[in-house]
Protein backbone atom coordinates (compact mmCIF):
# COMPACT_ATOMS: atom_id res chain seq x y z
CA UNK A 1 0.00 0.00 0.00
CA UNK A 2 1.37 3.41 -0.89
CA UNK A 3 0.54 6.23 1.53
CA UNK A 4 1.88 9.80 1.30
CA UNK A 5 4.77 8.65 -0.84
CA UNK A 6 5.71 5.76 1.45
CA UNK A 7 5.17 2.08 0.99
CA UNK A 8 3.52 0.41 3.95
CA UNK A 9 3.76 -3.35 4.12
CA UNK A 10 0.66 -4.89 5.57
CA UNK A 11 0.81 -8.37 7.04
CA UNK A 12 -1.68 -10.76 5.51
CA UNK A 13 -2.67 -11.95 8.98
CA UNK A 14 -2.44 -9.13 11.56
CA UNK A 15 -3.44 -11.56 14.34
CA UNK A 16 -0.25 -13.54 13.70
CA UNK A 17 1.87 -10.41 14.14
CA UNK A 18 -0.02 -9.45 17.30
CA UNK A 19 0.48 -12.91 18.76
CA UNK A 20 4.15 -13.06 17.79
CA UNK A 21 4.70 -9.77 19.59
CA UNK A 22 3.41 -11.31 22.84
CA UNK A 23 5.66 -14.37 22.56
CA UNK A 24 9.40 -15.00 22.59
CA UNK A 25 11.87 -17.25 20.84
CA UNK A 26 11.02 -20.12 18.56
CA UNK A 27 7.27 -20.01 19.17
CA UNK A 28 7.13 -16.37 18.05
CA UNK A 29 9.05 -17.17 14.86
CA UNK A 30 6.94 -20.23 14.09
CA UNK A 31 3.79 -18.16 14.60
CA UNK A 32 4.89 -15.89 11.77
CA UNK A 33 6.39 -18.64 9.64
CA UNK A 34 3.16 -20.64 9.56
CA UNK A 35 1.56 -17.90 7.44
CA UNK A 36 4.34 -17.66 4.88
CA UNK A 37 3.29 -18.52 1.32
CA UNK A 38 6.07 -21.11 1.10
CA UNK A 39 4.20 -23.20 3.70
CA UNK A 40 1.20 -23.74 1.42
CA UNK A 41 0.70 -27.47 1.01
CA UNK A 42 3.45 -28.47 3.46
CA UNK A 43 1.34 -30.50 5.88
CA UNK A 44 4.36 -32.05 7.60
CA UNK A 45 5.83 -28.66 8.50
CA UNK A 46 2.44 -27.25 9.49
CA UNK A 47 1.80 -30.23 11.73
CA UNK A 48 5.16 -29.76 13.46
CA UNK A 49 4.40 -26.11 14.07
CA UNK A 50 0.96 -26.95 15.44
CA UNK A 51 2.52 -29.47 17.82
CA UNK A 52 4.86 -26.75 19.09
CA UNK A 53 1.90 -24.41 19.51
CA UNK A 54 -0.09 -27.11 21.29
CA UNK A 55 2.77 -27.71 23.70
CA UNK A 56 2.91 -23.99 24.42
CA UNK A 57 -0.80 -23.62 25.15
CA UNK A 58 -1.44 -26.89 26.97
CA UNK A 59 -0.37 -25.54 30.40
CA UNK A 60 -2.86 -22.70 29.86
CA UNK A 61 -5.80 -24.98 28.98
CA UNK A 62 -7.67 -24.46 32.27
CA UNK A 63 -7.24 -20.70 32.13
CA UNK A 64 -8.50 -20.62 28.54
CA UNK A 65 -11.54 -22.67 29.54
CA UNK A 66 -12.35 -20.11 32.23
CA UNK A 67 -12.30 -17.31 29.67
CA UNK A 68 -13.81 -19.03 26.62
CA UNK A 69 -14.87 -22.63 27.03
CA UNK A 70 -16.07 -23.03 23.43
CA UNK A 71 -12.76 -21.78 22.03
CA UNK A 72 -10.83 -24.11 24.35
CA UNK A 73 -12.99 -27.09 23.37
CA UNK A 74 -12.69 -26.48 19.63
CA UNK A 75 -8.96 -25.82 19.75
CA UNK A 76 -8.04 -28.84 21.84
CA UNK A 77 -10.44 -31.08 19.92
CA UNK A 78 -8.65 -30.18 16.68
CA UNK A 79 -5.21 -30.57 18.25
CA UNK A 80 -6.08 -34.00 19.60
CA UNK A 81 -8.22 -35.46 16.83
CA UNK A 82 -6.72 -34.54 13.47
CA UNK A 83 -3.39 -36.32 13.64
CA UNK A 84 -1.65 -33.29 15.10
CA UNK A 85 -0.67 -34.26 18.63
CA UNK A 86 -1.64 -37.90 18.55
CA UNK A 87 -1.04 -40.53 15.92
CA UNK A 88 -4.66 -40.90 14.91
CA UNK A 89 -4.38 -40.74 11.13
CA UNK A 90 -7.26 -43.23 10.98
CA UNK A 91 -9.52 -40.25 11.82
CA UNK A 92 -8.17 -38.22 8.90
CA UNK A 93 -7.81 -40.96 6.27
CA UNK A 94 -11.06 -39.92 4.59
CA UNK A 95 -9.88 -36.31 4.16
CA UNK A 96 -8.10 -34.96 1.11
CA UNK A 97 -4.83 -33.11 1.67
CA UNK A 98 -6.63 -29.85 0.92
CA UNK A 99 -9.29 -30.60 3.53
CA UNK A 100 -6.68 -31.53 6.11
CA UNK A 101 -4.71 -28.38 5.35
CA UNK A 102 -7.86 -26.34 5.86
CA UNK A 103 -8.35 -27.98 9.27
CA UNK A 104 -4.72 -27.28 10.16
CA UNK A 105 -5.11 -23.65 9.08
CA UNK A 106 -8.34 -23.31 11.07
CA UNK A 107 -6.59 -24.82 14.09
CA UNK A 108 -3.81 -22.26 13.70
CA UNK A 109 -6.41 -19.48 13.64
CA UNK A 110 -8.06 -20.88 16.77
CA UNK A 111 -4.65 -20.98 18.45
CA UNK A 112 -3.99 -17.34 17.52
CA UNK A 113 -7.35 -16.36 18.96
CA UNK A 114 -6.65 -18.32 22.14
CA UNK A 115 -3.29 -16.60 22.65
CA UNK A 116 -4.85 -13.17 22.10
CA UNK A 117 -7.71 -14.07 24.46
CA UNK A 118 -5.27 -15.08 27.19
CA UNK A 119 -3.17 -11.96 26.61
CA UNK A 120 -6.26 -9.78 26.87
CA UNK A 121 -7.25 -11.48 30.11
CA UNK A 122 -3.97 -10.38 31.66
CA UNK A 123 -4.56 -6.83 30.42
CA UNK A 124 -8.06 -6.82 31.90
CA UNK A 125 -6.76 -8.06 35.26
CA UNK A 126 -4.22 -5.24 35.33
CA UNK A 127 -6.85 -2.55 34.87
CA UNK A 128 -9.32 -4.19 37.23
CA UNK A 129 -6.62 -4.08 39.90
CA UNK A 130 -5.92 -0.43 39.12
CA UNK A 131 -9.61 0.42 39.49
CA UNK A 132 -9.86 -1.50 42.76
CA UNK A 133 -6.87 0.32 44.21
CA UNK A 134 -8.22 3.72 43.13
CA UNK A 135 -5.41 4.44 40.68
CA UNK A 136 -7.73 5.29 37.78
Amino acid sequence: VKYHGYYIYVEENPAAVSVAETLEGEIALETLRYNHHSMKGDLVAKRKMLVLMADWIEPKEKELAEVDKRLKTNLFSNLNNFNIRHNNSDKTAHLTEAELEEIYDDTYQLWLLAVLTLDNRERQKKYEEMRKSGNT
